[in-house]
């Protein structure tokens, strides 16, 4: 006789999330200096921020999501001002994500400026 074991598996597909910010400061003071989307199971995720004449600067993808942008493009950073995200992206769950919002960059600012007495 043959014996067979059978295993039970449990899928749980939990709810994917995805935020993406209005803004950030990459002034290099520990504050908010990289522009981060957060994400909660996404199986795929493309993302690329624009400058205001349509210049593609920066792409995003799973393999680098987490890195975020730094504010650089070729190595220096953009000016301040207001750029653009167009993210498509897909949740474990079968949510469709679709995100095209301005961000804010501004690099001159700081959380607490410092007066001269």
């Amino acid at each position: 006789s043959i014996e067979m074991e059978s295993e039970l598996f449990t899928i749980i597909i939990s709810e994917s999330e995805l935020s993406c910010p209005d803004g950030f400061s990459p002034n290099g003071d520990g504050i908010n200096d990289v522009y981060r989307i957060e994400y909660k199971s996404i199986i795929k995720l493309e993302a690329a921020i624009f400058n205001r004449w349509g210049q593609k600067i920066h792409t995003m993808n799973l393999e680098n999501v987490d890195n975020g942008w730094d504010g650089r493009r070729g190595g220096d950073y953009v000016k301040d001002g207001v750029y653009f995200i167009n993210l498509k992206a897909v949740g474990s769950d079968g949510v469709e994500y679709k995100i095209k919002k301005a961000i804010n960059v501004l690099k001159g600012f700081k959380e607490t400026e410092e007066t001269d007495v």
